[in-house]
């Protein structure tokens, strides 16, 4: 069963899953580690996320790909449901929090994934499960995690960065 096009974006970009989570926790941390407060406030365009609201993003994501690669692991037969990412960005309050602050908070929801992909055996990755109606694998959900957050830095390396 193949997966979405925009779910299958961030799949191709991992190689393997302990690689894909070291890779994309690097290059997040790196694409921001010189960015002020200030520089985390800049939108590229009037109606985009500052790249404050990224993270934020990134975070609130990878909790929630979290819980449904648990639920998945576990096997779970409901068909999980999905969340408004913008209504999320514009209730999180990203843009009064500090960028130590949501780095804080990335590496801590990593460590959580971490802690939870390691806690699987290989056998697990073929389990699978639905969300919003797609099917995937936990292997893929994994994948989606990692390829997500890369999707993100990429973005603000081309979109922000040449326009700041």
């Amino acid at each position: 069963m193949s997966l979405p096009l925009f779910y299958q974006r961030y799949v191709d970009r991992i190689i393997t899953i302990e690689e894909g989570l070291q890779i994309s926790e690097q290059a997040l941390l790196e694409v921001v580690s010189s960015l002020s407060d200030k520089d985390m406030m800049y939108a590229y365009d009037e109606n985009k996320w500052t790249i404050k609201q990224v993270i934020q993003h990134i975070n609130d994501t990878e909790r929630i790909l979290s819980y449904r690669l648990l639920c998945f692991a576990r096997e779970e037969k409901q068909n999980l449901l999905s969340f408004e990412e913008d209504e999320y960005v514009v209730n999180s309050r990203a843009n009064t929090r500090t960028k130590e602050a949501l780095l804080k908070e990335f590496k801590a929801v990593r460590q959580s994934t971490r802690t939870l992909v390691e806690s699987l055996e290989l056998k697990d990755y073929n389990k699978r499960g639905k969300a919003n109606d797609i099917e995937m694998s936990v292997e893929d959900m994994i994948k989606i995690i990692c390829g997500h957050v890369l999707h993100h830095v990429t973005v603000i390396e081309d979109k922000y960065f040449k326009r700041m």
